[in-house]
C-alpha cells in the first residue's frame, strides 16, 4: 500500500496552469525527486504536498487519509527549505526544538529527542550556538535535525543544498542519504541538478513547464528517456558517463578532468570524501566514517551506471591497505555492473603526508630544519615503488591504470609539494590548480587519458 498518494493534481493560478494533472504513489521509506529546471512547476507541487497551496483539483492522501483539508500544521510533515528558515535569536538547540514545544512535547523527552537529533546530524556539541556562528553546512544540518526531530511520516526537502558550494553540496549529499537510509523516512526531494536527482532517488519525476516528462528509476530517466527533454535533463542525451571517485588529495587535477571529459563528449559526476579513499573496507580507527562513506559511493554508483570509474589514487596509505581493499572495491563496482574502472595514481610526492606555506613559514621563523621526507630529491623512490605496486595490482585485477608519475617524473626526479629549493608548493595542494597540475592537463585530455590507458597484458 502507498503511504502517499497525488491522484490527478494540478495547480492552475487564473487561466495559466502551472502543473498539469498527474497522478504519483510513493511507497513507505521511498527517495523520490522531482528533477527540472526553474519555472517548471517542481516547488509548486512540492507546496501542495505541505499544504502551503491548495490543489486546483486532484486529492493528495497520506495513509488514506485525505491532506487538501487539513493544514500543514496538522500534517506531521518535516520540510526543510532552501533558505533554512532558522531563527537567528535562537540556538541550534532551541531551532530544533521549537517543533516539539508546538506539539507539547514534554521538556525531558524534548530535550532528549534535540540531543539525539543533534548527534544524528554530526552536531554534537553544537547546542547552544547561534545560527550567525555557524557555517552554511553547519545551518543547513540544523534545520535538517530540525525537520527530522518531528518523526515525520515524509520529509520535504526544497532544494535545501543549492547555497553550498559543490564540494560541501557533495559531502551533504552523502549524509542525507545516509540518514534517509538509517530512518526509512519517506522523502521527497525538488531540484534542478540531475546528479543529485540520479545519485540520491529511488526515482526520479522529470518535469518541464508544468507537465510530467517521466517517472522511473534512476537508471531508466538516463539510459531509457521518454523525451528530448528528459535525455538533456538527465544528463544524458547519447553520451557516455564518467565517474571520478576519490578523496581531497587529487582535487588538484580535477578542473582540468572535468573541462576534458565534457570537451570529449562525456557527462561527469565527482563523489570525494575528505581523507576517505575509494576503498571499499577502509577502517582505520581514526576515520571509522569512512567506511559507511564509502558503501554509500557504492550505492549510488550502482543507481548511476557509470560507463567508466576512475579511482584516484593521488593518495599514500599503505601497501596492506590497498592489497586488501583495492581487490574488494573492485569487485564491488563490478558487482555494481560496472565493466570500465581505471586507477589513477599514484601522487609524484608522497609519504605520509605534504606540508603546508604556513608550515614552512613556521620552520623558516623558528629556524629549524625541514624533516627530509619533504625534500625534492626523497620521494623519487617512493613513488618509483608505489608506481610499480599499482602496476603489478591492476594487472592482477584487469583494470586499466593510468600513471600520473610518468606525467610529472623523469630521470632527474619528480616534481613535489614542495619545490627543490623548498620553498614554493607546485603540485597537489587539495584545491589549487597549480603549475604541474596545468601542465598535466594541458598535455593529457580525458581522451588522451582513457586511451593510453591500456589493460595490462597477463
Amino acid at each position: 500500500m502507498s503511504l502517499l498518494e497525488l491522484d490527478r493534481v494540478g495547480k492552475s493560478f487564473g487561466p495559466n496552469t502551472a502543473v498539469e494533472e498527474f497522478s504519483l504513489a510513493v511507497t513507505k521509506g521511498e527517495f523520490i525527486s522531482f528533477l527540472g529546471p526553474s519555472g517548471c512547476g517542481k516547488t509548486t507541487t512540492l507546496q501542495m504536498i505541505a499544504g502551503f497551496l491548495d490543489p486546483s483539483h486532484g486529492t493528495i492522501r497520506l495513509e488514506g487519509k485525505d491532506l487538501v483539508a487539513m493544514p500543514p500544521a496538522k500534517r506531521g510533515l518535516g520540510i526543510v527549505f532552501q533558505s533554512y528558515a532558522l531563527f537567528p535569536h535562537m540556538t541550534a538547540a532551541e531551532n530544533v526544538a521549537f517543533g516539539l514545544e508546538m506539539r507539547k512535547v514534554p521538556r525531558d523527552e524534548r530535550d532528549e529527542r534535540v540531543r539525539k537529533a543533534l548527534a544524528l546530524v554530526g552536531l554534537a556539541g553544537y547546542e547552544g550556538r547561534h545560527p550567525r556562528r555557524m557555517s552554511g553546512g553547519q545551518q543547513q544540518r540544523v534545520a535538517l535535525a530540525r525537520a527530522l526531530v518531528i518523526r515525520p511520516s515524509v520529509l520535504l526537502l526544497d532544494e535545501p543544498l543549492s547555497n553550498l558550494d559543490a564540494r560541501l553540496r557533495e559531502d551533504m549529499q552523502i549524509e542525507l542519504r545516509q540518514i534517509q537510509r538509517n530512518l526509512g523516512t519517506t522523502t521527497i526531494l525538488v531540484t534542478h541538478d540531475q546528479i543529485e536527482a540520479m545519485s540520491l532517488s529511488d526515482r526520479i519525476v522529470v518535469m518541464s513547464k508544468g507537465k510530467i516528462e517521466q517517472i522511473g528509476t534512476p537508471q531508466q530517466v538516463y539510459e531509457q528517456p521518454a523525451s528530448a527533454f528528459g535525455a538533456d535533463c538527465a544528463g544524458q542525451g547519447g553520451r557516455p558517463l564518467l565517474l571520478i571517485w576519490g578523496d581531497s588529495y587529487g582535487a588538484a587535477l580535477y578542473p582540468g578532468l572535468l573541462h576534458f571529459s565534457v570537451e570529449r563528449g562525456y557527462d561527469v559526476a565527482q563523489y570525494t570524501a575528505s581523507a576517505c579513499p575509494p576503498l571499499i573496507g577502509y577502517t582505520l580507527d581514526a576515520r571509522p566514517f569512512c567506511k559507511s562513506i564509502n558503501d554509500d559511493v557504492v550505492l549510488r554508483i550502482g543507481r548511476l551506471k557509470p560507463d567508466v570509474v576512475i579511482l584516484d589514487a593521488t593518495w599514500g596509505y599503505a601497501e596492506a591497505v590497498l592489497r586488501e581493499d583495492l581487490p574488494r572495491t573492485v569487485a564491488a563496482l563490478r558487482a555494481n555492473g560496472i565493466a570500465r574502472i581505471v586507477l589513477m595514481g599514484p601522487p609524484p610526492s608522497w609519504l605520509g603526508g605534504g606540508l603546508s606555506a604556513n608550515v614552512l613559514d613556521y620552520y623558516r621563523q623558528t629556524g629549524q630544519l625541514l624533516p627530509e621526507r619533504t625534500l625534492f630529491r626523497s620521494n623519487d623512490e617512493w613513488t618509483r615503488g608505489r608506481d610499480a605496486l599499482f602496476r603489478e595490482l591492476t594487472r592482477e585485477l584487469g583494470i586499466d591504470y593510468i600513471s600520473v608519475r610518468d606525467v610529472f617524473c623523469n630521470d632527474e626526479g619528480c616534481l613535489s609539494r614542495i619545490g627543490p629549493g623548498a620553498s614554493q608548493l607546485t603540485a597537489f595542494d587539495p584545491g589549487h590548480l597549480t603549475v604541474p597540475g596545468a601542465i598535466f592537463l594541458a598535455g593529457h585530455t580525458i581522451g588522451d587519458l582513457l586511451g593510453s590507458a591500456r589493460r595490462p597484458s597477463p
